[in-house]
């Protein structure tokens, strides 16, 4: 249920049962004091009609008639012993056909405090009435008593109630449409701030409501600082995730220039020395590449893709690091073959190279586009470098048999073409993180096959 039918229900509920409780109240409330002034009336009427009436007991039973008829309700004369000498609505004869009346309450309390009352269903008569009876009358009579029906305070009631019920639907109808349309105003700006967060979360622009309503304009302020803050750090998010992007298109030209393969062809120690000396810069790069992820992870709380790029960066980061690694290995192989006897280097070796680095270049490229579909290609790649590089090493290992001499420069070729297949493994590492940057998911280990 919405909010504002919710408001409209509650109040029109709170309403309903002030309304019920003012009925309940009337009945009883208003009954009592009813009830109250109409017996103070009986009783005086009692003590009137006690006065009025002949000392003779023979003219006793028709006096009730008389007396009755100028009260205008029924009276009852009782003896000391409880028997009925006379009443309204009973002629001589039948009076000896009543019940003795000595133990009815209101007879009872007379006899013990002077007056009494009592309301009940009439014995005689079949309807409800109040009783009152007070103690007096000529000697040889006890109690004198005046009854009277209570439909007329029942009729009062019913009045007063239908009063209040209808008083009580239209204050319903007035409240019901002053509750809708504060319900309206309430429910209205809540409406709106749940659109606005929304729009934050999916990154939209947000529209805040107008609200007027102190409580809600505090929950309105809120979130408007709220979303300047996400503004901020986004914007902050952004910037370092460009320096993070960045450091590693500058780790990865470092790796792509050195070239060591051209230092062992051409037996250049000296270049093989600024190969070596490279990979300083690039360690130095990795470290600091690790250093902003592991700060944007601890003050920015990155998720989704931000959160798979900064873990890619660092894997990507350690990855380029542990090439120019291989590729320093490769210079000092360099280095040691300068002296050595030479073996041509075969061309699956260069091939090889080849595949290496056309790789390495192709996973940094689809790491900078965004391109998983060029990052699964290159994945596909690493099986052609890994059958080159098994080839390389039967043919050394031939080289090695037909002249034992080369063993040496040959086993230098060998660590040459194991560090181009780890160069190759690490290009399709990249690729696979690529995959799992953009599309979330990982295919590392045949994980997708599975």
């Amino acid at each position: 249920m919405r909010l504002a039918a919710r408001l409209l229900v509650g109040s029109s509920l709170l309403l309903a049962a002030t309304v019920v409780g003012l009925i309940v109240a009337a009945d009883h409330v208003l009954r009592w004091h009813l009830e109250a002034d109409i017996a103070t009336g009986l009783e005086h009427e009692a003590r009137l009609v006690a006065t009025l009436l002949p000392p003779d007991s023979l003219a006793w039973p028709d006096a009730p008639r008389r007396l009755g008829a100028l009260i205008g309700h029924r009276l009852t004369l009782i003896d000391p012993k409880g028997r009925v000498r006379g009443d309204t609505e009973f002629d001589r004869a039948a009076l000896a056909q009543l019940e003795n009346h000595a133990g009815r309450p209101e007879v009872v309390q007379a006899l013990a405090t002077g007056a009494g009352r009592d309301q009940r269903l009439s014995a005689s008569t079949n309807e409800r009435r109040l009783y009152v009876a007070v103690r007096g009358g000529p000697p040889g009579l006890a109690v004198v008593r005046v009854s009277t029906t209570l439909a007329a305070v029942d009729a009062a009631i019913d009045a007063v109630q239908r009063g209040v019920a209808l008083a009580g639907l239209a204050a319903l109808a007035v409240a019901a449409l002053l509750a809708w349309a504060l319900s309206g105003t309430i429910a209205r700006p809540l409406v709106q701030l749940g659109t606005a967060a929304r729009a934050i979360a999916a990154g939209e622009a947000p529209e805040f409501p107008d609200a007027r309503i102190p409580e809600i304009a505090d929950h309105v302020l809120a979130l408007r600082a709220m979303h300047q803050q996400l503004d901020q750090r986004f914007a902050e998010l952004r910037r370092e995730r460009e320096e993070t992007h960045t450091l590693i298109e500058s780790m990865a030209d470092g790796v792509l220039a050195a070239d060591p393969l051209d230092a062992l062809l051409r037996r250049d120690s000296d270049l093989a020395a600024q190969v070596i000396a490279g990979d300083h810069a690039i360690d130095a790069l990795e470290l600091k590449i690790e250093e902003l992820v592991i700060d944007l992870f601890a003050t920015q709380q990155p998720m989704a893709r931000d959160l798979r790029l900064l873990m890619a960066a660092m894997k990507i980061a350690n990855d380029l690091e542990r090439v120019g690694d291989h590729a320093a290995n490769i210079a000092q192989s360099t280095e040691r073959l300068a002296a050595a006897r030479l073996v041509p280097p075969e061309p699956e070796l260069l091939e090889m190279a080849r595949q290496a680095r056309a790789m390495l270049s192709g996973a940094l490229a689809a790491f900078v586009k965004g391109d998983s579909k060029l990052g699964r290609e290159i994945c596909r790649r690493d099986d052609l470098v890994d059958a080159l590089h098994h080839s390389v090493f039967r043919i050394l290992l031939t080289h090695m048999m037909e002249d034992p001499h080369v063993i040496g420069a040959a086993m230098e070729l060998f660590l040459v073409s194991r560090n181009l297949e780890r160069v190759a493994d690490l290009a399709t590492n990249i690729a696979e993180d690529v995959v799992f940057l953009v599309e979330g998911k990982t295919i590392k280990h045949h994980a997708e096959e599975a």
